[in-house]
């Protein structure tokens, strides 16, 4: 990939940073969203800012300038309330009220913190966790939510303790009362609570400058430009959805067609529809989606699509996987859908989202048994036709090449020394795009945001990721908390569970966790792994055990101590899709829910019962 800088071509060598130099990026942007939003609405002010989609019909839209003078009517509003530089927790369902509350907050000088309601009786453990973080004076919602969720009060009464606000009521008129907070590039925009894949959630404190600076790194990489149209099912409370969708919308100027979740969960064959419908150029999802298409779309349903006018197909998720992007690519190339369309790339909320991406050209192949060594070592197509090295073989997708303003170092993350490169370490960032810090978490920010080399060279942000660079590609190999350590052998989780999955079409892709617990003294590996409904009846669970510790085995040589086989749904994930594998060994200790079968290995855990019965009868 070349970024245009000065007007020359340049190629980008991995870890060095050039300035954003472009002048299709280097645009006279106002400091802040707020300013950016005046001027969208002023200039653009009938085009079509947010569609909603329900179904195959149009259920709400905004223009720009409509947008622009609904978001005030709600600033207005939380302004007489006196709630500027508060916090201000935002619970909606997917919609256009959505997006106007949070611009109604950017416009209020209020700061925004993006969650969802909770269904019925789940999910409040992370609300209340963000409740008792943030400490929001207020609650945004609709009237439906409300009610739901007054229903519900007993089940967090910390949430019966706040100010509630159901912005559908206020008038649009209030509008002519707001006043110009002044926001800078230095103002707190929002609050993005992560994922929390490997531990609780936390308040990542992102600036107005961080978001006009990612956005225009992205505008750069995937090159939006006025014929950009963006459709999207991704949850607007999560960084990919609310950066990569609704704010590059305002960014670039451009219409954002936006549905359901549910309704792709439901009916995958609606997101294609959409796309296909409006001739939407940018659309993307995690791996499972991508994956839920190949698999829930079929012959007849694809003759009706035409994706010939999807120029960005981004797939950002844990992992990318290379046989998720040839099966859709080679499944949807009857309805123009082209390979060179898929965009891998790699974000993190810490950094406001994205990081680094480039187009598809293949996976490439590597020794697995090189990675655990973290000392990548690439495979040539003779070797990877050998029968050995057929079996020992992991291919990896790579995420293109740091992006300009960006610096990107691979570091040993006990040494602090940074890596040569073909070498794995740890992921540091340091970009404009780089948050503020965590909320309320200052020893947490200087660890995480403030990292220096042994040389002194600093700040970065650590991400927790590994990865490495390979002939000037850059490829994420895991995460640091989920390494799996096998008598001295770095095991990456995701190259097990996608083993796991093909060993027998019972088991659910995408929806299986390798982990390691402790027995007897040592790491052990054990496999979660969800069962598809249609094969629950049948299911010969000690056959399908074998089989997945037979197959294990065979790639790896290493034992699996372990399975547990659960009803679909009953794996812990975050609300993006990524496995929350340290809650799975936590629920696994203590009592996963949904369980259909259970092995383990009795001969390693009968020593380590025995020690439990002995500690508790003292």
């Amino acid at each position: 990939m070349f970024w245009y800088v000065d007007d020359s071509e340049i190629p980008l060598r991995s870890g060095e940073c050039f300035s954003i130099r472009n002048p299709e990026v280097r645009t006279n942007m106002p400091p802040s969203l707020l300013g950016l939003l005046e001027t969208r609405s002023e200039s653009l002010a009938d085009r079509r800012s947010y569609t909603f989609l329900s179904g195959s019909a149009e259920a709400e839209s905004l223009t720009f300038f409509e947008l622009n003078r609904r978001a005030r009517s709600i600033a207005a509003r939380l302004q007489s309330l006196g709630l500027r530089g508060e916090r201000a927790l935002l619970l909606y369902p997917p919609g256009i009220e959505y997006i106007a509350a949070f611009y109604g907050c950017i416009s209020a000088g209020t700061v925004a913190v993006p969650a969802y309601p909770p269904r019925m009786n789940r999910n409040y453990e992370r609300l209340d966790a963000i409740v008792d973080d943030a400490r929001p004076k207020v609650i945004l919602t609709t009237d439906s939510v409300y009610r739901q969720m007054q229903r519900q009060k007993e089940q967090s009464p910390r949430l019966a303790e706040i100010a509630w606000l159901v912005t559908e009521e206020v008038p649009v008129e209030v509008a002519d009362k707001w006043v110009d907070p002044r926001a800078d590039e230095n103002t707190l925009a929002f609050l993005q609570y992560t994922s929390a894949s490997t531990s609780k959630p936390k308040g990542v404190m992102v600036t107005h400058g961080n978001i006009l600076h990612n956005a225009a790194l992205q505008k750069e990489a995937v090159r939006h430009n006025d014929e950009t149209i963006i459709v999207s099912w991704l949850p607007l409370f999560h960084d990919m959805g609310l950066i990569s969708v609704v704010l590059a919308s305002l960014y670039n100027g451009v219409p954002c067609f936006l549905m359901s979740p549910v309704d792709f969960l439901k009916r995958p064959l609606s997101w294609l529809e959409a796309i296909s419908r409006y001739r939407a150029t940018f659309s993307g999802a995690p791996d499972f989606g991508f994956q839920l298409c190949v698999d829930r779309i079929t012959e007849e349903e694809r003759a009706s699509l035409d994706l010939t006018s999807w120029r960005v197909a981004f797939n950002g998720s844990e992992p990318v996987r290379a046989s998720t992007l040839d099966s859709f690519a080679k499944t949807f190339a009857s309805c123009g859908f082209k390979s060179e369309s898929i965009y891998p790339c790699y974000g993190l909320a810490e950094n406001t989202l994205f990081a680094s991406g480039g187009f598809y050209r293949g996976a490439k192949a590597f020794s697995r048994t090189s990675l655990e060594a973290h000392r990548p070592l690439p495979l040539c197509a003779t070797q990877r036709d050998c029968p050995v090295e057929r079996l020992q073989t992991s291919y990896l997708v790579n995420c293109g090449t740091p992006l300009p303003d960006s610096h990107v170092r691979i570091v040993d993350p006990v040494s602090l020394i940074e890596r040569k490169p073909g070498e794995v370490g740890e992921i540091w960032l340091s970009s404009p795009s780089v948050a503020r810090g965590y909320w309320n978490l200052p020893e947490l920010t200087e660890t995480t945001f403030k990292a220096h080399l042994s040389s002194g060279e600093g700040p970065f942000l650590r991400t927790g990721d590994l990865g490495f660079f390979d002939d000037g590609q850059f490829y994420i190999s895991g995460r640091l908390k989920d390494l799996i350590i096998i008598r001295g052998r770095n095991l990456v989780p995701q190259d097990i569970e996608q083993i796991v999955e093909q060993c027998d079409a019972a088991i659910r892709p995408a929806y299986v966790a390798s982990i390691s617990i402790e027995a007897g003294g040592y790491e052990r590996l054990a496999i979660v792994a969800e069962v598809r409904r249609e094969n629950r009846r049948e299911m010969e669970a000690e056959a399908l055990v074998g089989k997945i510790r037979n197959a294990v085995r065979a790639e790896f040589a290493v034992n699996v101590s372990a399975v547990t086989l659960l009803r679909p749904n009953s794996l812990p994930k975050t609300s993006s899709g990524k496995t929350q594998r340290a809650k799975v060994r936590e629920d696994l200790l203590h009592g996963l829910s949904g369980i259909l079968y259970e092995w383990r290995d009795e001969k390693v855990f009968r020593d380590v019962e025995q020690k439990q019965r002995a500690l508790a009868d003292l």
